[in-house]
């Protein structure tokens, strides 16, 4: 990975309290890039709709299922 290169990164548990805060401490971040967010319920839903502090165009929440595990660099886990 050269500097100018982002960190493609996935956060499990995304919808949580935790994942929320995490969410958007790294919408924030300039070297980070969110590929994944997901969760088990409210599929296909923004994640604006959980906290409207994060304005930044984001993927969809999707399940843990559809991440390509082969494309990220970092994965966070949010889970209870």
């Amino acid at each position: 990975m050269s500097i100018i290169d982002k960190l493609k990164v996935a956060i499990i548990g995304a919808t949580g309290y935790t994942g929320l805060d995490l969410t958007y401490i790294l919408t924030k971040h300039p070297k980070v890039k969110i590929v994944n967010l997901c969760a088990t319920k409210n599929l296909g839903k923004n994640i604006s709709f959980f906290d409207k502090r994060i304005k930044k165009r984001l993927p969809k929440i999707s399940s843990i299922k559809k991440v390509k595990w082969s494309n990220l660099d970092l994965v966070f886990l949010s889970l209870p």
